[in-house]
């Protein structure tokens, strides 16, 4: 992703940057910092720019013969995604020399790299097993290897961990099935969402725990006002 740390305009009229928003977004800039997270949230958006997205969702599309505040406020387009009534956008831009147009296209957002998986063994015994990852879209997951996820045999002694190379990219949910030796099978769900920093699971005697963590990416830009 490339990094744009600050945007630096003339203004040229007595808009400022909090002012209202017409067809022509020239009335007036002021030094603004890009934001760099791959979730941007709809509700943390300036005024002006969410007037921008909220024409470009009713509409079908924004169209200003200036510049578009939407654009000059995130870093790249095409690895950011709008976070709007619990789906994901991607901005579709186009800027000629003599007008701009947004538009939004509803996506899956995709991590990458892709999310590795922790288990750990929590009991005083060796085990073996294997695991499986299934996504709820339906298809089987494979590793970066290409091998598949189902029939991996692995054995883990006592406090021992063992992770995985990337294997969840989409934001969904995943159902997690362990196969132990002595014939126990376990079933547990996670989901993958912009909050997800890892993926645990955690080995008993008698249970499989999966437990997703966050990463605070809430969503927040150096713009936020709230």
């Amino acid at each position: 992703m490339k990094r744009r740390t600050l945007l630096t305009t003339i203004i040229t009229g007595m808009g400022t940057f909090a002012g209202c928003m017409g067809s022509d977004n020239s009335d007036g800039w002021s030094y603004q910092a890009a934001c760099d997270r791959m979730i941007i949230n709809y509700w943390n958006l300036p005024d002006n720019v969410k007037n921008e997205v909220d024409t470009a969702f009713a509409e079908g599309e924004y169209e200003t013969k200036g510049n578009l505040y939407y654009e000059l406020l995130i870093e790249d387009k095409d690895e950011q995604y709008l976070f709007k009534d619990d789906k994901y956008y991607m901005a579709d831009i186009d800027i000629t020399k003599d007008k701009s147009n947004l538009e939004f296209n509803e996506v899956t957002p995709t991590f990458d790299p892709p999310k590795s998986i922790r288990i750990r063994n929590t009991t005083d015994n060796s085990l073996n097993f294997t695991f499986t990852v299934d996504y709820e879209a339906g298809g089987r997951l494979t590793d970066v290897d290409g091998e598949r996820i189902r029939d991996r045999g692995v054995s883990l002694g006592p406090e021992e961990v063992y992770e995985t190379v990337g294997i969840a990219d989409e934001f969904g949910a995943y159902e997690v099935t362990i196969e132990f030796e002595d014939g126990r099978r376990e079933t547990d769900r996670f989901v993958i969402n912009r909050g997800t920093g890892s993926i645990r699971i955690s080995l008993s005697e008698d249970q499989v725990s999966v437990s997703s963590y966050g990463d605070a990416d809430d969503g927040r830009c150096p713009w936020t006002e709230n």
